[in-house]
């Protein structure tokens, strides 16, 4: 199995830059592509439909677009769909004014 942190459910993604984010278990950023830790746990299925089934939404940060049932999920699966994201405080700086 091809295991990596894009694919724990510990990794939040950053919204702009998605391959970037932070190990919620380690407190550290981090690469997509790095070797998982033994922390490693990757998101259930149970877990995702629990979240439609409650009314919730995830979010597609490489598609930038909301994803309301299930059957939307399978077609972004890859693309790590979640409801909650790294917040970056800095991003502010990487805007251009006007």
């Amino acid at each position: 199995m091809n295991r990596n942190c894009y694919k724990c459910s510990k990794y939040l993604v950053h919204q702009i830059f998605p391959y970037i984010g932070k190990c919620e278990e380690l407190n550290i950023m981090t690469l997509e592509t790095r070797e998982p830790c033994q922390k490693y746990v990757e998101q259930s299925i149970e877990e995702v439909k629990e979240t439609f089934e409650v009314g919730d939404i995830l979010y597609c940060p490489v598609c930038k677009e909301p994803i309301y049932t299930f059957e939307e999920y399978l077609k972004h699966k890859e693309h790590k769909p979640s409801k909650k994201f790294l917040i970056d405080e800095t991003i502010i700086e990487e805007t251009y004014p006007g």
